[in-house]
């Protein structure tokens, strides 16, 4: 049995080195779907022995999940453990280690759940308060064996926010209690103009404002905010460098798809957007000239 983790990435130059080391120790084998990636994400994914397919997809679409598993299967068959990870998340490789051979004793379409820890602002320091993001009750379904039946539900959706792991034929679920480290919100700013990307593209796909802003106003709520310290067995083996807590806007791609966004439909039609209320998002429209 393998294991085999799948992942979609499109310009992530800037977290690749820090979270790919802790990947490969994790992981027999690891499928990308790149996106057409603009900086040196192709180029840096080399260095980690990764096999690169094509994405084509220009939103963050769910069907690319599913060819990322029918190409696990056609490579190397069912009964392995499939891992579903993002470009910006960690699992932590010596709990991992410690805990792998009790993870394969489960059966095929067993899928895993993890305590999904926010690391935010500062690569020390996590959400601890009492809103969705307390690991202690903020869980993400992440991990599978498969039984070579287990499978998405297949229906399109423009933006995928659903589960990333297969819903059909599930046998058993398990709660574990090594972490799954998310590093987006470590980069604060960067996280929020990512948030206006997804929100104005959801805009040009004719969804609710309202909807809209409902959806995604955990993404940008600070209040009663608390952290505590990542725990140091969390960290064994991970490299959090705190160059990762700062950015340059001419680095994110976001920028100029929300340019042409707002340009194409014209300012009104985002107006409503809660996000763009915020001290940041405000002047960061203003100095790149939009509003």
């Amino acid at each position: 049995m393998k294991t085999i983790a799948l992942m979609t990435v499109k310009n992530e130059e800037w977290i690749i080195d820090t979270t790919f080391p802790p990947l490969r120790r994790v992981a027999d084998k690891i499928i990308v779907a790149d996106n057409n990636s603009t900086d040196d994400s192709s180029k840096l994914l080399k260095k980690y022995d990764v096999e690169i397919i094509s994405n084509d997809s220009s939103t963050p679409s769910n069907t690319i999940r599913w060819k990322l598993f029918d190409t696990a299967r056609e490579r190397y068959g069912p009964n392995n453990l499939i891992i579903c990870i993002d470009a910006d998340e960690i699992i932590p490789p010596a709990l991992f280690e410690k805990n792998k051979e009790k993870i394969l004793t489960n059966i095929p379409g067993t899928v895993f759940s993890s305590p999904w820890v926010q690391v935010w602002r500062k690569v020390t320091q996590y959400r601890s308060d009492k809103g969705i993001w307390n690991p202690a009750t903020n869980r993400k379904p992440f991990m599978f064996i498969d039984n070579g039946k287990i499978d998405y539900e297949r229906t399109p959706l423009f933006i995928d926010h659903v589960s990333r792991i297969p819903e059909i034929n599930v046998k058993k679920s398990i709660s574990l209690k090594i972490p799954l480290i998310h590093l987006q919100f470590v980069n604060w700013e960067r996280s929020q103009i990512k948030q206006l990307w997804y929100q104005c593209m959801e805009v040009v796909n004719g969804n609710d404002i309202d909807e809209i802003n409902n959806k995604y106003k955990e993404a940008s709520n600070e209040e009663n905010i608390k952290y505590k310290k990542l725990k140091k067995n969390w960290t064994e083996g991970v490299n959090l460098n705190s160059k990762i807590e700062n950015f340059e806007i001419s680095d994110i791609w976001y920028v100029n798809e929300i340019k042409a966004m707002v340009n194409e439909l014209g300012e009104e039609k985002f107006a409503k957007l809660n996000i763009l209320n915020s001290s940041f998002i405000s002047k960061f429209m203003k100095d790149i000239k939009i509003l």
